[in-house]
Parts: C-alpha cells; structure tokens; sequence
C-alpha cells in the first residue's frame, strides 16, 4: 500500500497475519482505537517506511513474534509506539516526539 489516508473511528488499519510481504509506505493513520494497535503484524514479513501516525493514541506497530523479517523506518510516530514481542525487527530513524 502506498500513499493511503486511515482516519475516522475505527480499530485499527492494518492486521496482517499472512506467511507474505506486507509493505506499507506513504500512509497517513489518524484515529485508530486506542486499545489496538494502528498496525499489527501478527505474521509474515513486512516493510513499513515513511508512515505518519496521529499524535498520542498508543501503540503505532505491533510486531508478533511470529513474524519473519520486519524493517520499520522513517515513520513519523509522534509520541506512539513500536511493541515488538520478539520477531526479527529492524527499527531506523522513525521519529517519536
């Protein structure tokens, strides 16, 4: 997915739990549901980059620990979070205030 908007109430954008690549890049995520993640990758790989997240909500990405290979870079996660639970991750420059 590339240059998408996520805004309104809603639980969260993205729950990915496929053996694939998952890549999201360019997305705005506003307003998701506080109690879930804006994104979970449950399974798979995944390449997230250059994603801006609402400021303040929670938990911006959730890594299970069932995935395999998952590189977050460049994102704007203004004050909300990356919960890794033990899955290969490579985290870079994603800006957190």
């Amino acid at each position: 997915m590339s240059n998408v908007s996520f805004w309104g109430s809603f639980n969260q954008a993205v729950a990915w739990d496929n053996p694939g690549l998952f890549s999201m890049s360019n997305a705005r995520i506003m307003y998701w549901n506080a109690s879930n993640p804006a994104v979970d990758i449950i399974s798979g790989r995944a390449m997230l980059h250059d994603n801006f997240f609402k400021d303040a909500i929670g938990t911006a990405i959730h890594v299970g620990s069932n995935t395999d290979r998952v590189m977050i870079s460049n994102n704007e996660l203004t004050g909300n979070t990356i919960n890794n639970e033990g899955g290969p991750l490579t985290v870079l420059s994603n800006y957190h205030l």
